[in-house]
This record gives C-alpha cells, sequence and structure tokens, in this order.
C-alpha cells in the first residue's frame, strides 16, 4: 500500500487544483476545470496500475505543473470577461443554426451508413452478416492487420465520409441540446454512433476519441449558450459530460479491442485491454524521466500541429511504442508533443495559451455569442484529446475544426452584410437597454 502512497499524494494535488480551480472560476465547466478534472481521473487509475514504472511520479508531477499553468492562464483572461448582464438574444440564432445545420448532420449520417455497406462489401460479406459477431471481428482483425502493415488503401471518398462524419459529431452535440424535435436530436446522435461503428470495424481507437471529444465539447459549449452563471448548472453539464465521455470514450475504445482481439481465437486479456486505457500516462512517464528539461532540437509544432506542419514543412512521424509495463503504447500524450516542439519552457506557456484561450471564449459564450462558439468547442476538444493526440495530427480531424470556423465565420460575414439579422432592444440592470443582435454574433 505504502508504494501507492507519493502518487497518490500527486493525484490529490492534481484533485486540489481542480477543486481551487471550480472556486477561482465559478464554474465547473470552465476548460482550465476540465482540464484539471479531466488529468485527476485519468491519472488515478494510471498511477494505481502503472506505480512500479521508472519515471511515473515525474511523469504525475509534469502533469500537476501543466494544470496549473492552464488554470494560470485561465486566470489571466479574467479581467477580459464580458459581462453576463449583457447577454445576446440567441434564441433565433439557435433555431437558425438548428436548421441549417441538421442537413449536414443528415448527409453525414447517410455517408456513414453507406461507408458500412461498402467496408463489407469490399471483403465479401453479405449483408447477412451483419448479425454474426464473428463475421465482424473477422472484418475488423482482417481491416486491423491491413493498417498495422501499411497495406490499407482507402478510396479518396471515404477520407471525404471521414471528414462528414467527424463534422456531424462536431454538430450532433449542438443539434442534440438545442433541437426541438426528437427528429433534430435522433440527428445530434446518429452521426456520432455511425462515426463509432465505422472505425470500429477498422480496429481504430481514435474514431472513438475525437469523436467522442468533438461530441462532448460540442454539447458543453452549446449548453453554456443558455446557462449563464447558473453554477448548479455547470455542475449538471459536468456529470452528463462526465458519464458521456466514459461512455463513448472508453466503452468504444474497450469494445474496439474485444473486436480486434476476439478473431484470434484465444482468450481475451482483459487486464491488458483495460489497462491500455491508461497505458499513455506511463509511456509519457517513461519518456519524460528520460529527457526532462528539454531545451534544443525543437519540431516547432511538428507533434501538436502535425498535419498542419506537413504541409509547409517535414512531417514528423508517429513515435514509435515502446513497453509500459505487461502492454506497450504508441501514445505518449500531448504533454511530450508540446515539450519536443517548443521545449519544457515552451510547453508551459502552450499550456497557459489553452487556458487563457478557452477562458476568453467561454466568458463570451456564457454571454450568448455564438461567434465564440468554434473557439470554446476547440478548446474543450484539445482538453478532451489531451490524453492522446492533438486534434491536429489528422488530417480530418484538422479539416472538420476548420470547416466549422468557416461556418461560423460566412454566418457572421452574412449577418453583417445585413442579410440575416434582427435587432431588438432588451433591458438590462440599472433601467438601462442594450442593442441585442438576435442573430449569430
Amino acid at each position: 500500500m505504502f508504494e501507492f502512497l507519493p502518487l497518490l499524494t500527486v493525484v490529490a494535488v492534481m484533485g486540489g487544483v481542480a477543486v481551487i480551480g471550480r472556486y477561482l472560476e465559478k464554474s465547473w465547466i470552465s476548460p482550465a476545470v476540465v482540464f484539471a478534472t479531466l488529468w485527476t481521473v485519468v491519472s488515478l487509475p494510471a498511477g494505481l496500475v502503472f506505480a512500479q514504472l521508472p519515471g511515473m511520479r515525474a511523469g504525475l508531477a509534469w502533469i500537476v505543473v501543466s494544470v496549473v499553468a492552464v488554470l494560470a492562464g485561465s486566470q489571466l483572461a479574467k479581467p477580459f470577461a464580458r459581462p453576463t448582464s449583457l447577454r445576446v438574444c440567441q434564441s433565433q440564432a439557435t433555431a437558425c443554426h438548428v436548421r441549417r445545420l441538421r442537413v449536414l448532420a443528415a448527409l453525414a449520417t447517410i455517408a456513414g451508413f453507406f461507408e458500412l455497406l461498402f467496408i463489407a462489401a469490399r471483403r465479401g460479406f453479405r449483408l447477412g452478416d451483419v448479425l454474426s459477431y464473428a463475421a465482424i471481428a473477422q472484418l475488423t482483425s482482417a481491416n486491423r492487420a491491413e493498417f498495422i502493415y501499411g497495406d490499407m488503401q482507402q478510396a479518396p471518398f471515404e477520407r471525404f465520409v471521414f471528414l462528414l462524419l467527424y463534422s456531424g459529431a462536431i454538430i450532433g452535440g449542438l443539434l442534440f441540446r438545442h433541437g426541438r424535435t426528437r427528429y433534430e436530436r435522433a440527428l445530434g446522435v446518429l452521426p456520432l454512433i455511425l462515426l463509432l461503428l465505422v472505425f470500429g470495424v477498422f480496429g481504430s481507437r481514435m474514431g472513438a476519441l475525437y469523436g467522442g471529444s468533438f461530441w462532448v465539447s460540442s454539447f458543453l459549449a452549446a449548453s453554456l449558450i443558455d446557462s449563464g452563471e447558473n453554477d448548479n448548472r455547470s455542475t449538471q453539464l459536468l456529470v452528463k459530460a462526465g458519464v458521456a465521455a466514459g461512455v463513448v470514450l472508453f466503452g468504444a475504445s474497450m469494445g474496439t479491442q474485444i473486436l480486434r482481439y476476439s478473431a484470434s481465437g484465444g482468450d481475451l486479456q482483459w487486464t491488458k485491454m483495460t489497462a491500455d486505457g491508461v497505458s499513455f500516462v506511463g509511456a509519457f512517464g517513461i519518456w519524460f524521466d528520460q529527457h526532462r528539461l528539454v531545451a534544443d532540437q525543437l519540431l516547432g509544432g511538428g507533434r501538436f500541429f502535425r498535419w498542419l506542419v506537413a504541409l509547409v514543412g517535414p512531417n514528423v512521424p508517429i513515435a514509435p511504442a515502446m513497453p509500459v509495463g505487461f502492454t506497450s503504447s504508441n501514445i505518449y500524450t500531448i504533454h511530450r508533443d508540446l515539450i519536443e516542439d517548443f521545449g519544457t519552457i515552451g510547453a508551459l506557456l502552450m499550456y497557459g495559451t489553452l487556458g487563457f484561450w478557452g477562458r476568453w471564449a467561454f466568458d463570451r459564450v456564457r454571454a450568448g455569442s455564438w461567434s465564440w462558439f468554434p473557439s470554446l468547442l476547440l478548446a474543450y476538444a484539445v482538453t478532451f484529446t489531451s490524453v492522446a493526440f492533438s486534434v491536429f495530427s489528422y488530417g480530418v480531424t484538422t479539416l472538420a475544426v476548420l470547416m466549422l470556423f468557416l461556418y461560423f465565420g460566412m454566418m457572421r460575414w452574412y449577418e453583417a452584410d445585413g442579410r440575416d439579422s434582427v435587432r431588438a432592444t432588451i433591458p438590462v440592470p440599472g433601467n438601462r437597454t442594450a442593442d441585442c443582435d438576435r442573430g449569430l454574433v
């Protein structure tokens, strides 16, 4: 028991930072508080399972430092908060977004369904095999083997389908939160379900991670539009987001691994599969113990902004796997990525930037501004995917995020041009009135 005490102490400090952050930020769903809470929840089982790994204490200590840096950056943005007493009228804007975005959600759902049929047909599976667990496991195993050995060939239209599915997950949380009919709320969930199924039969856990993170991030950001400073509401949203993230991220990941290994015919190694979910913390601990202070041979964003940097510079490969106790991992969390990209000091500045950016967007969305919805969603998504790779590591995820910014930018321009705006005057405290743009501000 005593060998766990130092690690549990570090995790307790991390949890304490989350609680302090709650009182400083006055909300459980501020991105900085979500970041601290997420890493507390992840670090606890990782510390217990991999307590004997060299560097585990040092790795968890660095994660505590990162949590503090994100919270510090968030506090620096606090003086620039937009007062919620000047909340923007957003009911009409919400209705406009739901009406427009449900078309994309429907398109993503249809595309995902036909992608499943295409995957099955390419392998020679019949429609009746859909009900066969053995056939599905065999399909997943074959796809995974091709991916590992570099033999997988994906048509360009499949990449486009992946882009639609990720985009559908991004807007799905918004539709589920603000949809007024069962049809609209169903459209908010179906793209995510199809995404999980598609990437599940490819044997990829990253699909569940990115898709689930996008959906939960969208739901949180969309919920904040009408929750304001209601702390009870923020606690409820944190619980809902935690449950959704646990079910989607852990449940889908475990389901994918079961499909991967079922076709081998051997016994399922439940301990190993469960530990795989937190092995990345152990992998980072080992790597960090070997490197500590990094100040030279920096990659300049080649890992965190991997896909974007590859467009104009070298394509930095994903780090190879290393043994982590009784398993292995090629995932080292964004902590390694940021240190290798910007150095130890630069990584701390990047954590602070994440906290500042997240709080800036958080305050403006809480004030009712839809214009900052993509920025807040991105801050949440970076937080949730910080346990693995950056959102910008892959082309389809990067493009899905950029499409969201493009949509809201176009709507902003469209409204500024005077074609989709309704002006109103609303009362605010102090017997004053304020102009309220009930469009897409």
